[in-house]
């Protein structure tokens, strides 16, 4: 049995807080490119209609396009790298629709409204059920541990 000094042990916590503040961090932006592309093809549908995407882009909305997907894959692949790690090490539940959805995102450049929504969605519960609910716990224990100490 290994026994763990307490700068070790507050060194363990400070690594863990800091891995889900990370993951926090790669949702929230994902959540915020999301909200940019969905604002900038309701915006291009008010524009040039419902049939936007058959309609050739200008160069300027052609990037802004792109780049937003761009985003969007960079902060999911960040994100489910992250999700299965605390899957992996039993910090959270693994999500069968996560599990079922992200190897299409994977495959495919080009990601589709319904899928970036359902995988924006189920982060933001990862965060506000498992996520949050351990850290609150955590947060708990040091608060207690502090007043037990005086």
């Amino acid at each position: 049995m290994v026994i763990k000094s307490p700068s070790q042990v507050s060194e363990d916590k400070t690594t863990a807080a800091s891995y889900i503040i990370s993951f926090y961090r790669e949702v929230e932006e994902l959540s915020h490119y999301y909200a940019l592309y969905l604002n900038f093809i309701l915006e291009l549908e008010g524009k040039l209609g419902s049939q936007f995407e058959k309609t050739e882009l200008g160069e300027a909305d052609k990037n802004i396009y792109k780049e937003a997907l761009h985003n969007m894959r960079y902060y999911t692949i960040k994100a489910y790298n992250r999700y299965r790690c605390l899957v992996e090490t039993k910090r959270i539940k693994e999500s069968k629709t996560l599990e079922k959805i992200y190897p299409e995102i994977e495959k495919n450049y080009a990601i589709t409204r319904p899928q970036i929504k359902i995988i924006v969605i189920k982060f933001n519960v990862i965060l506000a059920d498992e996520v949050m609910k351990s850290l609150l716990e955590t947060s708990q224990a040091i608060v207690e541990n502090i007043y037990d100490n005086k």
